[in-house]
């Protein structure tokens, strides 16, 4: 079995891990110490044909146990919805390098591979808040087409198409959603080693 294989779940289940961190929050935007609070970059997208504009964003590539594999997990917030982009890189880089590779990055890929997550709208929920809408893709991409692992910045694009669980006080049912035209452009980012 390539490493591919083995890799590509533990990625999926780390995007789900995240989603599931951050679905029962009961403050606003993540406020994380191990990664870096955008100022200047944008993050955005059309969701169901809506333009949709994070008002934050945070963004973190952590090397994991070998030099060769890297996760960069950047989550643009807003008041009501959020967006998560994880992008997997198995490059033989070794473990100084700070960069992610320039390139695509599929859902369902086994060197590169891409994972998204969206939620929207918090419920209060037994003083708590929740998200009604909450899904991860099932299909997409993403392309990093500017990385600058000196000034620890990154630029690409994104779409994807998600299956969303929606929770209301009478069901749950299970839609699709298409986020498109989606940007990532001159996010800051922090660099982790797992170890």
């Amino acid at each position: 079995m390539y490493k591919g294989a083995i890799l590509l779940p533990v990625f999926l289940l780390s995007g789900l891990s995240l989603l599931l961190t951050t679905a029962c929050r009961k403050t606003g935007p993540l406020a994380n110490p191990t990664s870096a609070a955008d100022t200047t970059g944008v993050f955005s997208a059309s969701i169901a044909g809506t333009a949709w504009t994070a008002d934050s964003v945070s963004a973190v590539l952590v090397q994991g146990d070998h030099d060769w594999e890297k996760v960069l997990t950047i989550t643009g917030f807003s008041k009501d919805k959020f967006i998560t982009v994880s992008l997997l890189d198995t490059s033989s880089v070794r473990a100084a390098d700070s960069s992610i590779d320039v390139g695509q990055y599929l859902v369902g890929g086994w060197r590169t591979a891409a994972g998204f997550a969206y939620a929207a709208d918090k419920l209060a929920f037994r003083g708590d808040s929740v998200w009604q809408h909450v899904g991860t893709a099932y299909s997409g991409q993403a392309t990093v087409s500017a990385d600058d692992s000196v000034g620890r910045k990154v630029t690409g694009t994104f779409n994807f198409t998600a299956r969303v669980l929606t929770i209301d006080s009478t069901s749950l049912k299970v839609d699709s959603l298409v986020v498109s035209n989606g940007v990532f452009n001159n996010i800051p980012y922090v660099f982790r080693r797992h170890r």
